[in-house]
């Protein structure tokens, strides 16, 4: 008897017949050769966008430093917070200053120095120190010696502060103008 002839099978039919077995025979195989795949797209992804990300790291760079040169910068102005921590680091971080007697504040770049001292000598050196300060538009100097009593800032609106602090900025000009012509 004489057994029926098979068709021929394309050779692209028996590979993916040969290889069927081996994906569901073999599935920890299988699924770290995916991992492969997406590991190496992934790589080549990262590799190709570094450029990109360089040019907006230093676009961000260049603007952290535009937004805080005015705090760094020597003849512009202070804010009012960065003003009184350049005071007490100034004036209080001396060694022998007195440090936890003294507060300092700072309002529209005047300087209010406020607290008890051992002497009057101490009063006068560290109004004299903060108003040496760059960016100190006026120094309210209101420490006290013991036994005396406590000195008030004077009464004020905000505008007259401020009127008072763009006066003293114009006459602080002139005479840090006149103090570097004698030297």
């Amino acid at each position: 008897m004489r057994l029926k002839r098979q068709p021929k099978q394309s050779k692209v039919k028996q590979a993916a017949q040969r290889t069927q077995g081996a994906a569901t025979d073999h599935p920890r195989l299988t699924g770290a050769l995916v991992a492969a795949i997406a590991l190496l797209v992934a790589a080549v992804v990262f590799l190709r966008d570094r450029g990109r990300r360089k040019t907006v790291a230093g676009a961000a760079s260049g603007a952290v430093a535009g937004a805080t040169a005015p705090v760094r910068h020597a003849t512009r102005d202070y804010d009012d917070v960065t003003l009184a921590r350049m005071v007490e680091s100034e004036v209080l971080g001396k060694p022998g200053a007195p440090k936890g007697a003294v507060s300092v504040n700072v309002q529209f770049g005047v300087v209010e120095l406020r607290g008890q001292v051992d002497s009057s000598d101490d009063v006068d050196a560290l109004g004299k120190a903060a108003a040496k300060v760059n960016g100190v538009r006026d120094v309210h100097n209101l420490l006290h010696t013991p036994g005396t009593p406590a000195k008030h800032a004077p009464v004020s609106t905000p505008e007259e502060v401020r009127e008072r602090a763009d006066e003293l900025t114009a006459q602080e000009r002139f005479t840090r103008s006149q103090e570097q012509g004698e030297s």
